[in-house]
């Protein structure tokens, strides 16, 4: 994996789980990200 890709996945993962957390907070429910495909257009929530 290049040095960017660590960088730009890393990066994704972070604003997802962000995501995920502010989504849970507001909703008051238990949302959880169960697939992340590539290139990330879209997210699959479970919740």
């Amino acid at each position: 994996m290049r040095p960017r890709d660590v960088i730009k996945n890393g990066h994704e993962n972070f604003v997802v789980e962000r995501f995920v957390l502010w989504l849970n907070g507001r909703t008051g429910r238990n949302y959880e990200v169960v697939g992340m495909p590539e290139p990330l257009d879209a997210l699959k929530i479970a919740g």
